[in-house]
């Protein structure tokens, strides 16, 4: 399954001292392993103040574990969501993202995301609000590959 990883969480995967379940979502990213990150737009602005994944970017745009959403289809489907009032949170352009990119897991630790990316986009969520550790959950969750 593709994925993306919200801002608020970026350091548990691109930080100097990542999270267990973090490093765990990193080796998912890693060429061969299945994982692909769906980014575009601000999120890829925001993720970008992060050096470590300013040089995992590099490597994974010529891998193919990137995924990138820009210009207008983006815009438009930013739009979508917000003349139709669907998203409550202020993160619109995730849930966009996820549309788009045919994202199914979400990592955040916003509440309010997770409740639209849940609703619109019937994905799941990679959850460490409880335990920064790997659970079972977050194996069963990077189980599967990316299409």
């Amino acid at each position: 399954m593709c994925a993306i990883v919200d801002a608020n969480v970026s350091s548990q995967v691109f930080g100097d001292a990542p999270s267990p379940a973090g490093r765990h979502f990193m080796d998912w990213l890693t060429p061969g392993r299945g994982g692909k990150l769906i980014l575009g737009g601000k999120l890829l602005e925001e993720l970008g103040v992060l050096r470590k994944f300013q040089l995992w970017l590099q490597t994974a745009r010529e891998s193919g574990t990137a995924k990138i959403f820009e210009g207008e289809p983006l815009r438009s489907q930013i739009e979508y969501l917000e003349v139709r009032g669907l998203c409550n949170s202020n993160d619109t352009h995730v849930i966009a993202l996820a549309q788009l990119g045919g994202a199914r897991i979400l990592f955040t630790e916003d509440l309010t995301l997770r409740s639209d990316f849940r609703r619109i986009i019937h994905g799941e969520i990679y959850d460490t609000r409880n335990s920064a550790n790997v659970t079972s959950t977050h194996r069963r969750l990077l189980r599967r590959p990316c299409n």
